[in-house]
């Protein structure tokens, strides 16, 4: 898969996404919760979905996201052998008024 993060990040392959998302849960976003909506899901095919979403972090006694830390996130997600598999993740940030 392909991980594109809120920050412009891009990792590759189920290696490089487990391992950040190890280094951001142990530092940056230790402690914090994800809270997410499904907005849309399209199959594409039978084997073969794009889902938008949106959401985003809640930090360590947080009810409602702060200023600028929303956002909306697309996944493509592909059928295996009976189990969908995300393929491609992209979050960009909801821009604050």
């Amino acid at each position: 898969g392909i991980l594109v993060a809120g920050d412009g990040t891009v990792t590759r392959g189920i290696d490089g996404i487990a391992r950040y998302h190890d280094a951001q849960f142990a530092e940056f976003l230790k402690g914090t919760t994800l809270q997410v909506a499904v907005v849309d899901v399209r199959l594409l095919g039978p084997d073969l979905a794009m889902m938008q979403t949106t959401g985003g972090i809640l930090w360590k006694g947080q009810t409602a996201f702060a200023a600028g830390n929303k956002g909306i996130q697309t996944f493509v997600v592909a059928r295996e052998n009976g189990v969908w598999r995300v393929k491609h993740f992209q979050n960009t940030r909801i821009r604050a008024d």
